[in-house]
């Protein structure tokens, strides 16, 4: 798999996590590669999207897999990516109503 370039990958069969910033959470591998792109002449109006994909080898128990989903997805900054769902840049820009406190 080094020597190649993955223009899609079946996870079908394999054990796997994937993880993805919570929306509205600062994303700093996107911005620093939003600002490397506008460094050589990009676009001013771009968006970068991160996620991550760990596959795992070998033959593991249900409870190591949640482990290791527990160890890596901390619940206060990721979320668990759902492989299936198409991305639509319109989702992110949706915002539920904000609760201001006073005298906080």
């Amino acid at each position: 798999m080094t020597d190649r370039v993955l223009k899609e990958l079946s996870l079908e069969g394999l054990t796997y996590i994937a993880r993805e910033p919570l929306p509205g959470q600062f994303d700093q591998r996107a911005d620093s590669a939003v600002k490397s792109i506008q460094l050589i002449g990009g676009g001013k109006e771009l968006q970068v999207f991160w996620s991550e994909l760990l596959i795992l080898e070998g033959q593991l128990a249900e409870t190591a897999v949640e482990k290791i989903r527990k160890y890596h997805i901390n619940t206060v900054e990721y979320r668990v990516k759902d492989m299936e769902a198409t991305l639509f840049l319109n989702e992110m820009k949706k915002v539920s109503k904000i609760r201001i406190f006073d005298y906080f």
